[in-house]
């Protein structure tokens, strides 16, 4: 009978420090114990998307020959291959009538870059950015 009540007593005094020591333990800097992840950092009328690049559209596009769009790009992540851009382009209606895309030199971490997408179609009126990736 001693034994039965020291090995129980034994137990129990386990389960009161393994839960005790657990509503002390620290779970992180919310109280969920979901760490919390700060904003990046990037300039003014940049739409973040993600991958450590933030986009916005060039106000004055300068094309050469032919149509364009032209979509500057900052690096709030490094991008040591580039960042591909890709583009749906569309009709008046907002009907898609195609792509572009393309990609730019290696950026660093603050670097910008502008990316030049080609618009070929004939009924193409504006462009709705798909996917950016930085590599």
């Amino acid at each position: 009978m001693i034994r039965c009540f020291t090995s129980f007593f034994a137990v129990a005094a386990s389960l009161v420090l393994l839960t005790g020591c657990s509503a002390f333990a620290d779970p992180g800097p919310d109280d969920t114990g979901t760490p919390t992840v700060s904003q990046p950092d990037f300039p003014n009328g940049f739409k973040d998307r993600g991958d450590g690049v933030a986009t916005r559209f060039v106000d004055e596009e300068h094309c050469g020959q032919g149509r364009c769009s032209q979509i500057e790009i900052y690096a709030y992540g490094s991008c040591p291959s580039g960042v591909y851009i890709r583009a749906d382009t569309m009709d008046e209606s907002g009907a898609v009538v195609g792509f572009t895309n393309g990609i730019t030199g290696s950026l660093a971490e603050g670097d910008k870059a502008i990316a030049t997408l080609p618009i070929h179609e004939d009924a193409a009126t504006d462009v709705k950015i798909t996917k950016v990736n930085c590599h």
